[in-house]
Protein backbone atom coordinates (compact mmCIF):
# COMPACT_ATOMS: atom_id res chain seq x y z
CA UNK A 1 0.00 0.00 0.00
CA UNK A 2 1.43 3.13 -1.03
CA UNK A 3 0.57 6.31 1.45
CA UNK A 4 0.65 9.91 0.86
CA UNK A 5 3.15 12.32 2.38
CA UNK A 6 1.89 15.32 4.20
CA UNK A 7 1.99 18.76 2.44
CA UNK A 8 -0.94 20.91 0.81
CA UNK A 9 -3.95 19.18 -0.98
CA UNK A 10 -7.49 20.13 -2.18
CA UNK A 11 -10.17 17.82 -2.33
CA UNK A 12 -14.02 17.30 -2.43
CA UNK A 13 -13.90 15.69 1.34
CA UNK A 14 -11.57 14.95 4.35
CA UNK A 15 -12.71 11.88 5.42
CA UNK A 16 -11.02 11.49 8.94
CA UNK A 17 -10.82 8.44 10.41
CA UNK A 18 -9.80 5.12 8.36
CA UNK A 19 -11.95 2.44 10.51
CA UNK A 20 -14.69 0.73 9.20
CA UNK A 21 -16.94 3.64 9.09
CA UNK A 22 -14.58 6.25 7.38
CA UNK A 23 -13.58 3.31 4.63
CA UNK A 24 -17.27 2.08 4.55
CA UNK A 25 -18.33 5.90 4.10
CA UNK A 26 -15.56 6.14 1.01
CA UNK A 27 -16.62 3.34 -0.62
CA UNK A 28 -19.93 4.16 -1.08
CA UNK A 29 -19.40 7.62 -1.54
CA UNK A 30 -17.15 6.94 -4.51
CA UNK A 31 -19.16 4.12 -5.87
CA UNK A 32 -21.96 6.67 -6.09
CA UNK A 33 -20.39 9.83 -7.04
CA UNK A 34 -18.19 9.18 -9.75
CA UNK A 35 -16.37 12.33 -10.00
CA UNK A 36 -15.43 13.15 -6.15
CA UNK A 37 -12.08 13.25 -4.76
CA UNK A 38 -11.72 12.74 -1.10
CA UNK A 39 -8.42 12.24 1.56
CA UNK A 40 -8.44 10.30 4.19
CA UNK A 41 -6.42 10.79 7.45
CA UNK A 42 -5.55 8.71 10.25
CA UNK A 43 -3.52 8.53 13.14
CA UNK A 44 -2.69 4.93 12.26
CA UNK A 45 0.07 3.41 10.28
CA UNK A 46 -2.67 1.26 8.38
CA UNK A 47 -6.65 1.57 7.25
CA UNK A 48 -8.46 -0.32 10.34
CA UNK A 49 -9.18 1.83 12.81
CA UNK A 50 -9.62 -0.05 16.26
CA UNK A 51 -8.44 -3.47 14.62
CA UNK A 52 -5.19 -2.25 14.45
CA UNK A 53 -5.12 -2.28 18.47
CA UNK A 54 -7.45 -5.30 18.90
CA UNK A 55 -5.61 -8.74 20.62
CA UNK A 56 -4.50 -10.88 17.88
CA UNK A 57 -7.34 -13.67 18.46
CA UNK A 58 -10.05 -11.73 18.49
CA UNK A 59 -11.89 -12.34 15.49
CA UNK A 60 -15.78 -10.95 14.19
CA UNK A 61 -19.05 -11.56 16.21
CA UNK A 62 -20.94 -11.97 12.83
CA UNK A 63 -19.84 -14.29 9.79
CA UNK A 64 -17.66 -12.26 7.65
CA UNK A 65 -20.15 -11.74 4.95
CA UNK A 66 -22.03 -9.03 7.30
CA UNK A 67 -18.98 -7.16 7.84
CA UNK A 68 -17.07 -4.34 5.42
CA UNK A 69 -17.73 -2.42 2.24
CA UNK A 70 -20.69 -2.87 -0.04
CA UNK A 71 -18.54 -3.24 -3.18
CA UNK A 72 -16.10 -6.08 -1.74
CA UNK A 73 -17.44 -9.45 -0.49
CA UNK A 74 -15.91 -10.58 2.52
CA UNK A 75 -15.09 -14.13 4.04
CA UNK A 76 -15.54 -17.80 2.56
CA UNK A 77 -18.56 -19.12 0.69
CA UNK A 78 -19.97 -22.89 0.55
CA UNK A 79 -22.63 -24.78 -1.01
CA UNK A 80 -26.18 -24.99 0.05
CA UNK A 81 -28.29 -27.42 -0.72
CA UNK A 82 -31.13 -24.73 -2.27
CA UNK A 83 -28.43 -23.04 -4.26
CA UNK A 84 -25.66 -26.04 -5.54
CA UNK A 85 -24.62 -23.98 -8.49
CA UNK A 86 -23.74 -21.27 -7.03
CA UNK A 87 -21.65 -20.66 -3.97
CA UNK A 88 -23.10 -19.06 -0.76
CA UNK A 89 -21.33 -16.94 1.80
CA UNK A 90 -20.35 -18.88 5.01
CA UNK A 91 -21.95 -18.31 8.10
CA UNK A 92 -19.49 -20.39 9.76
CA UNK A 93 -16.33 -18.09 8.83
CA UNK A 94 -15.50 -15.13 10.71
CA UNK A 95 -12.59 -13.52 9.87
CA UNK A 96 -9.61 -12.70 11.99
CA UNK A 97 -7.80 -9.19 12.85
CA UNK A 98 -5.30 -9.85 10.46
CA UNK A 99 -7.95 -10.80 7.90
CA UNK A 100 -9.87 -8.27 8.68
CA UNK A 101 -7.05 -5.59 8.37
CA UNK A 102 -5.50 -7.12 4.77
CA UNK A 103 -9.36 -6.19 3.03
CA UNK A 104 -9.07 -3.02 4.93
CA UNK A 105 -5.69 -2.37 2.79
CA UNK A 106 -7.36 -3.85 -0.41
CA UNK A 107 -10.40 -1.38 -0.14
CA UNK A 108 -7.54 1.37 0.49
CA UNK A 109 -5.55 -0.39 -2.54
CA UNK A 110 -8.53 -0.30 -4.62
CA UNK A 111 -9.38 3.74 -4.55
CA UNK A 112 -5.79 4.47 -4.78
CA UNK A 113 -5.02 3.07 -7.38
CA UNK A 114 -8.09 5.66 -9.22
CA UNK A 115 -6.29 8.35 -9.15
CA UNK A 116 -8.88 9.75 -6.35
CA UNK A 117 -8.15 8.96 -3.68
CA UNK A 118 -4.94 10.17 -0.96
CA UNK A 119 -4.36 8.40 2.30
CA UNK A 120 -2.36 10.78 5.23
CA UNK A 121 -1.31 8.25 7.87
CA UNK A 122 0.34 8.79 11.46
CA UNK A 123 -1.67 12.37 11.52
CA UNK A 124 -4.21 13.79 13.56
CA UNK A 125 -6.83 16.43 12.76
CA UNK A 126 -8.46 19.35 14.81
CA UNK A 127 -12.24 19.67 13.89
CA UNK A 128 -12.05 23.17 15.72
CA UNK A 129 -8.90 24.73 14.03
CA UNK A 130 -8.60 22.40 10.54
CA UNK A 131 -4.96 21.86 11.76
CA UNK A 132 -3.24 18.16 10.89
CA UNK A 133 -0.26 17.35 12.65
CA UNK A 134 2.28 14.41 11.80
CA UNK A 135 2.79 12.13 14.36
CA UNK A 136 6.34 11.46 13.52
CA UNK A 137 7.90 14.82 12.66
CA UNK A 138 5.12 17.42 14.53
CA UNK A 139 4.80 18.75 10.73
CA UNK A 140 1.68 20.24 10.13
CA UNK A 141 -0.36 19.76 6.64
CA UNK A 142 -2.81 21.81 4.48
CA UNK A 143 -5.98 20.21 3.26
CA UNK A 144 -8.49 22.23 1.86
CA UNK A 145 -11.63 20.18 1.72
CA UNK A 146 -15.22 21.51 0.75
CA UNK A 147 -16.49 18.87 3.48
CA UNK A 148 -14.96 17.29 6.40
CA UNK A 149 -16.40 13.67 7.57
CA UNK A 150 -16.04 13.26 11.23
CA UNK A 151 -15.57 9.13 11.12
CA UNK A 152 -14.62 8.76 14.49
CA UNK A 153 -17.66 9.96 16.69
CA UNK A 154 -18.40 6.69 17.41
CA UNK A 155 -14.82 5.69 17.59
CA UNK A 156 -14.60 2.21 19.84
CA UNK A 157 -12.48 1.79 22.84
CA UNK A 158 -10.59 -1.33 23.21
CA UNK A 159 -8.79 -2.41 26.15
CA UNK A 160 -4.96 -1.91 24.54
CA UNK A 161 -5.85 2.10 24.43
CA UNK A 162 -7.74 2.73 27.64
CA UNK A 163 -6.73 3.46 30.80
CA UNK A 164 -7.87 0.76 33.43
CA UNK A 165 -10.84 2.20 35.18
CA UNK A 166 -8.73 0.26 38.56
CA UNK A 167 -5.78 0.53 40.35
CA UNK A 168 -2.36 -2.07 39.55
CA UNK A 169 0.02 -1.90 42.12
CA UNK A 170 3.88 -2.31 40.68
CA UNK A 171 4.06 -5.65 41.26
CA UNK A 172 1.04 -7.27 40.62
CA UNK A 173 1.10 -9.81 37.90
CA UNK A 174 -1.53 -8.50 35.55
CA UNK A 175 -1.29 -8.08 31.71
CA UNK A 176 -4.00 -6.54 29.29
CA UNK A 177 -5.76 -9.06 27.12
CA UNK A 178 -3.52 -8.25 24.18
CA UNK A 179 -0.41 -9.58 25.78
CA UNK A 180 -2.15 -12.91 26.24
CA UNK A 181 -0.46 -14.37 23.19
CA UNK A 182 2.96 -13.25 24.00
CA UNK A 183 3.43 -14.01 27.71
CA UNK A 184 7.07 -13.95 29.47
CA UNK A 185 6.20 -16.86 31.92
CA UNK A 186 3.30 -19.84 32.86
CA UNK A 187 0.96 -19.56 35.55
CA UNK A 188 -1.12 -22.05 36.94
CA UNK A 189 -4.67 -20.18 37.47
CA UNK A 190 -5.89 -16.93 35.77
CA UNK A 191 -8.37 -14.35 36.98
CA UNK A 192 -10.01 -12.45 33.70
CA UNK A 193 -11.45 -9.13 34.46
CA UNK A 194 -14.47 -8.17 32.12
CA UNK A 195 -17.41 -8.85 31.88
CA UNK A 196 -18.74 -8.36 28.15
CA UNK A 197 -17.61 -9.77 24.80
CA UNK A 198 -13.85 -9.52 25.50
CA UNK A 199 -14.31 -10.75 29.04
CA UNK A 200 -15.64 -14.00 26.91
CA UNK A 201 -12.72 -13.99 24.59
CA UNK A 202 -10.49 -14.09 26.87
CA UNK A 203 -11.75 -16.85 28.98
CA UNK A 204 -12.13 -18.91 25.69
CA UNK A 205 -9.03 -18.00 24.55
CA UNK A 206 -7.45 -19.37 28.26
CA UNK A 207 -9.73 -22.54 27.79
CA UNK A 208 -7.93 -23.76 24.71
CA UNK A 209 -4.69 -23.76 26.57
CA UNK A 210 -5.65 -24.56 30.28
CA UNK A 211 -6.90 -28.15 30.85
CA UNK A 212 -8.84 -27.65 34.05
CA UNK A 213 -11.63 -24.46 33.83
CA UNK A 214 -11.75 -24.69 37.49
CA UNK A 215 -8.14 -22.86 37.42
CA UNK A 216 -9.57 -20.13 35.55
CA UNK A 217 -12.31 -17.19 37.51
CA UNK A 218 -14.18 -14.80 35.54
CA UNK A 219 -15.19 -11.35 37.36
CA UNK A 220 -18.67 -10.21 35.95
CA UNK A 221 -19.53 -6.79 37.03
CA UNK A 222 -22.58 -7.32 35.06
CA UNK A 223 -24.14 -9.91 33.12
CA UNK A 224 -25.35 -9.43 29.28
CA UNK A 225 -27.73 -10.76 27.34
CA UNK A 226 -26.19 -12.26 24.03
CA UNK A 227 -27.49 -13.20 20.44
CA UNK A 228 -27.27 -16.15 19.34
CA UNK A 229 -24.70 -16.62 16.61
CA UNK A 230 -27.05 -19.84 14.56
CA UNK A 231 -29.80 -17.66 14.50
CA UNK A 232 -28.50 -14.90 12.20
CA UNK A 233 -28.26 -16.93 9.09
CA UNK A 234 -30.84 -18.69 9.10
CA UNK A 235 -33.32 -15.82 9.10
CA UNK A 236 -34.37 -16.80 12.62
CA UNK A 237 -33.25 -13.73 14.25
CA UNK A 238 -34.74 -10.90 11.77
CA UNK A 239 -38.07 -13.06 12.03
CA UNK A 240 -37.69 -12.58 15.99
CA UNK A 241 -37.23 -8.96 15.47
CA UNK A 242 -40.72 -8.86 13.92
CA UNK A 243 -42.42 -10.54 16.33
CA UNK A 244 -41.16 -7.95 18.67
CA UNK A 245 -42.09 -5.09 16.68
CA UNK A 246 -45.50 -6.63 16.99
CA UNK A 247 -45.57 -7.36 20.71
CA UNK A 248 -44.38 -4.01 21.59
CA UNK A 249 -47.40 -2.18 21.28
CA UNK A 250 -49.11 -5.03 23.93
CA UNK A 251 -47.39 -2.68 26.65
CA UNK A 252 -44.75 -5.79 27.25
CA UNK A 253 -41.67 -4.72 29.16
CA UNK A 254 -38.11 -4.85 28.26
CA UNK A 255 -37.04 -7.65 30.35
CA UNK A 256 -40.32 -10.17 29.38
CA UNK A 257 -39.50 -8.79 25.43
CA UNK A 258 -35.77 -10.52 26.43
CA UNK A 259 -37.31 -13.42 28.18
CA UNK A 260 -39.52 -13.88 25.06
CA UNK A 261 -36.72 -13.95 22.78
CA UNK A 262 -34.62 -16.27 24.69
CA UNK A 263 -37.90 -18.93 24.67
CA UNK A 264 -37.46 -18.49 20.86
CA UNK A 265 -33.55 -19.39 21.69
CA UNK A 266 -32.86 -16.08 19.80
CA UNK A 267 -30.94 -14.87 23.10
CA UNK A 268 -28.87 -16.23 25.71
CA UNK A 269 -27.79 -15.19 29.20
CA UNK A 270 -24.75 -17.11 30.62
CA UNK A 271 -26.27 -17.77 33.63
CA UNK A 272 -30.46 -18.89 33.53
CA UNK A 273 -30.75 -17.75 37.49
CA UNK A 274 -29.32 -13.83 36.56
CA UNK A 275 -31.68 -11.34 34.97
CA UNK A 276 -28.96 -9.42 32.42
CA UNK A 277 -28.66 -5.51 32.86
CA UNK A 278 -26.63 -4.92 29.92
CA UNK A 279 -27.08 -5.68 26.48
CA UNK A 280 -24.99 -3.96 23.37
CA UNK A 281 -25.35 -6.31 20.59
CA UNK A 282 -22.82 -9.13 21.45
CA UNK A 283 -23.12 -11.81 19.44
CA UNK A 284 -21.99 -15.71 20.83
CA UNK A 285 -22.44 -19.27 19.58
CA UNK A 286 -24.07 -22.17 21.82
CA UNK A 287 -20.12 -23.58 21.75
CA UNK A 288 -19.04 -20.42 22.93
CA UNK A 289 -21.72 -20.41 25.78
CA UNK A 290 -21.58 -23.91 26.90
CA UNK A 291 -17.09 -23.10 27.42
CA UNK A 292 -17.59 -20.32 29.52
CA UNK A 293 -20.31 -21.74 32.19
CA UNK A 294 -17.81 -24.40 32.84
CA UNK A 295 -15.34 -21.83 34.72
CA UNK A 296 -15.52 -19.61 38.19
CA UNK A 297 -17.61 -16.65 37.59
CA UNK A 298 -17.24 -13.81 40.95
CA UNK A 299 -20.17 -11.00 41.06
CA UNK A 300 -18.76 -8.71 43.52
CA UNK A 301 -19.22 -5.35 41.17
CA UNK A 302 -16.43 -3.43 39.58
CA UNK A 303 -12.81 -4.04 40.57
CA UNK A 304 -11.06 -1.00 42.90
CA UNK A 305 -7.46 -2.56 42.91
CA UNK A 306 -5.14 -5.34 41.82
CA UNK A 307 -2.35 -5.96 43.68
CA UNK A 308 0.00 -9.26 43.56
CA UNK A 309 -1.92 -11.29 46.58
CA UNK A 310 -5.35 -9.51 46.06
CA UNK A 311 -8.34 -8.50 43.93
CA UNK A 312 -10.78 -5.73 45.67
CA UNK A 313 -13.97 -5.07 44.86
CA UNK A 314 -16.84 -2.57 45.36
CA UNK A 315 -18.38 -4.88 47.25
CA UNK A 316 -17.66 -7.75 49.08
CA UNK A 317 -14.66 -9.69 50.08
CA UNK A 318 -11.22 -9.31 48.51
CA UNK A 319 -10.23 -12.29 46.44
CA UNK A 320 -6.65 -13.40 47.61
CA UNK A 321 -4.34 -14.86 44.60
CA UNK A 322 -0.40 -16.03 45.10
CA UNK A 323 2.30 -15.31 42.63
CA UNK A 324 1.39 -18.39 40.41
CA UNK A 325 -2.16 -16.17 39.46
CA UNK A 326 -2.39 -13.84 36.08
CA UNK A 327 -4.57 -11.32 36.20
CA UNK A 328 -5.67 -10.37 32.62
CA UNK A 329 -7.56 -7.08 31.98
CA UNK A 330 -10.46 -7.74 29.18
CA UNK A 331 -12.44 -4.59 30.42
CA UNK A 332 -13.44 -2.22 27.58
CA UNK A 333 -15.88 0.43 26.95
CA UNK A 334 -16.43 -0.17 23.63
CA UNK A 335 -19.55 1.47 21.98
CA UNK A 336 -20.28 3.82 24.28
CA UNK A 337 -23.49 6.43 23.49
CA UNK A 338 -22.69 9.92 21.85
CA UNK A 339 -25.42 12.82 21.81
CA UNK A 340 -26.78 12.79 18.55
CA UNK A 341 -26.15 16.00 16.44
CA UNK A 342 -27.00 16.55 12.76
CA UNK A 343 -25.12 13.86 10.43
CA UNK A 344 -24.83 16.73 7.56
CA UNK A 345 -24.45 20.17 8.33
CA UNK A 346 -23.26 22.25 5.69
CA UNK A 347 -19.55 21.66 5.45
CA UNK A 348 -19.89 19.04 7.92
CA UNK A 349 -20.79 15.46 7.85
CA UNK A 350 -20.86 13.17 11.28
CA UNK A 351 -21.11 9.56 10.66
CA UNK A 352 -23.39 8.35 13.18
CA UNK A 353 -25.44 4.89 13.59
CA UNK A 354 -28.38 5.25 11.62
CA UNK A 355 -28.92 1.11 11.15
CA UNK A 356 -29.08 -1.17 14.30
CA UNK A 357 -25.82 -2.26 15.34
CA UNK A 358 -24.33 -1.97 12.07
CA UNK A 359 -21.64 0.40 11.84
CA UNK A 360 -20.45 -0.75 7.99
CA UNK A 361 -24.24 -0.24 6.30
CA UNK A 362 -24.93 3.23 8.77
CA UNK A 363 -21.21 4.77 7.35
CA UNK A 364 -22.61 3.41 3.44
CA UNK A 365 -26.06 4.67 3.89
CA UNK A 366 -24.81 7.63 5.00
CA UNK A 367 -22.49 8.27 2.31
CA UNK A 368 -25.47 6.99 -0.23
CA UNK A 369 -27.75 9.48 0.62
CA UNK A 370 -24.86 12.40 0.66
CA UNK A 371 -24.33 11.25 -2.71
CA UNK A 372 -27.75 11.22 -4.17
CA UNK A 373 -29.95 14.03 -1.96
CA UNK A 374 -29.20 17.42 -3.13
CA UNK A 375 -30.04 19.22 0.62
CA UNK A 376 -29.15 18.87 4.38
CA UNK A 377 -32.65 18.72 5.02
CA UNK A 378 -33.58 16.31 2.99
CA UNK A 379 -30.33 14.38 3.82
CA UNK A 380 -30.92 14.49 7.26
CA UNK A 381 -34.86 13.65 7.06
CA UNK A 382 -33.79 10.23 5.44
CA UNK A 383 -32.17 9.36 8.40
CA UNK A 384 -33.10 8.60 11.37
CA UNK A 385 -30.11 7.91 14.00
CA UNK A 386 -30.42 4.97 16.18
CA UNK A 387 -27.76 5.29 18.79
CA UNK A 388 -26.15 2.19 20.13
CA UNK A 389 -27.83 0.51 22.63
CA UNK A 390 -26.18 -0.60 26.31
CA UNK A 391 -29.67 -2.08 28.38
CA UNK A 392 -32.28 -4.39 27.87
CA UNK A 393 -34.57 -1.28 29.09
CA UNK A 394 -32.88 1.06 25.93
CA UNK A 395 -34.20 -1.91 23.40
CA UNK A 396 -37.83 -0.91 22.79
CA UNK A 397 -36.77 2.77 21.95
CA UNK A 398 -34.68 1.36 19.78
CA UNK A 399 -36.67 -0.74 17.89
CA UNK A 400 -38.90 2.00 17.54
CA UNK A 401 -35.97 4.37 15.94
CA UNK A 402 -34.80 1.20 13.94
CA UNK A 403 -39.07 0.86 12.86
CA UNK A 404 -38.96 4.36 11.68
CA UNK A 405 -35.65 4.22 10.54
CA UNK A 406 -37.01 2.01 7.84
CA UNK A 407 -40.26 4.01 7.31
CA UNK A 408 -38.67 7.05 6.43
CA UNK A 409 -36.02 5.00 4.04
CA UNK A 410 -39.48 3.32 2.49
CA UNK A 411 -40.29 6.47 1.04
CA UNK A 412 -37.57 6.61 -1.06
CA UNK A 413 -37.35 3.69 -2.95
CA UNK A 414 -33.83 4.09 -4.29
CA UNK A 415 -32.68 4.10 -0.49
CA UNK A 416 -34.61 1.61 0.46
CA UNK A 417 -33.19 -0.75 -1.91
CA UNK A 418 -29.86 0.26 -1.58
CA UNK A 419 -30.00 -0.50 2.45
CA UNK A 420 -32.39 -4.00 1.97
CA UNK A 421 -30.46 -5.75 -0.98
CA UNK A 422 -26.58 -4.21 0.29
CA UNK A 423 -24.03 -7.33 0.63
CA UNK A 424 -23.29 -6.29 4.74
CA UNK A 425 -27.01 -6.48 5.70
CA UNK A 426 -28.28 -9.64 7.52
CA UNK A 427 -31.60 -9.27 5.23
CA UNK A 428 -29.68 -9.87 1.84
CA UNK A 429 -28.18 -13.04 2.49
CA UNK A 430 -31.23 -14.68 3.51
CA UNK A 431 -32.87 -17.39 0.83
CA UNK A 432 -35.19 -15.70 -1.61
CA UNK A 433 -37.81 -17.30 -0.17
CA UNK A 434 -37.08 -16.07 3.21
CA UNK A 435 -36.61 -12.38 1.82
CA UNK A 436 -40.11 -12.47 0.12
CA UNK A 437 -41.60 -13.88 3.70
CA UNK A 438 -39.90 -11.22 5.96
CA UNK A 439 -39.54 -7.87 4.28
CA UNK A 440 -43.37 -7.18 3.86
CA UNK A 441 -43.57 -7.90 7.33
CA UNK A 442 -40.94 -5.81 8.82
CA UNK A 443 -41.82 -3.14 6.97
CA UNK A 444 -45.68 -3.73 8.22
CA UNK A 445 -44.89 -4.27 11.61
CA UNK A 446 -42.35 -1.33 11.57
CA UNK A 447 -44.79 0.83 10.09
CA UNK A 448 -47.33 -0.08 12.85
CA UNK A 449 -44.92 0.29 15.53
CA UNK A 450 -44.08 3.92 14.77
CA UNK A 451 -48.15 4.95 14.42
CA UNK A 452 -48.98 3.32 17.95
CA UNK A 453 -45.60 4.66 19.63
CA UNK A 454 -46.12 8.22 18.68
CA UNK A 455 -49.96 8.77 18.80
CA UNK A 456 -49.50 6.95 22.14
CA UNK A 457 -46.79 9.98 22.98
CA UNK A 458 -43.59 8.02 23.43
CA UNK A 459 -42.10 9.59 20.85
CA UNK A 460 -39.09 10.56 23.06
CA UNK A 461 -37.01 7.62 24.86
Amino acid sequence: MEFTRGGRYDCDYLIVGAGTAGISFLDALLTYDKACTCVVLDGNSFPGGHWNHAYDFVKLHTPSHYYGVTSEPMGKTEKKDWNLFVPYPSNEDRSSKFEILAYMQKIADKWIQTGRVKFVMKSSYDFSSGKVTSFIDGSQSAIRAKKVVNATYYEESVPSRATPSFQISPDANHVPINDLVNLAGSYKKFVVIGAGKTGVDAVTYLMQFVRDPSCITWVVSQDYWYVLRETIGSGELLEGIVSMLKILPSGISADDLFLGAEKQGLVVRLDPSILPTKFKCGVLSIEEVKLVQQVNVVRQGRVTQVTKTEISFVKGPSMTIDDQTLVVNAAALGNMPRTPKPIFDGNNITIQPIIFCNPALSAACCAFVEATYDSDDKKNAANVIVPHVLTPQQFPYTLYLTAKSLTTMEKNSNLLNFVTFNRTNWFFHMPLLKKLQILPAFLGESANLVKYWETSGRGQN
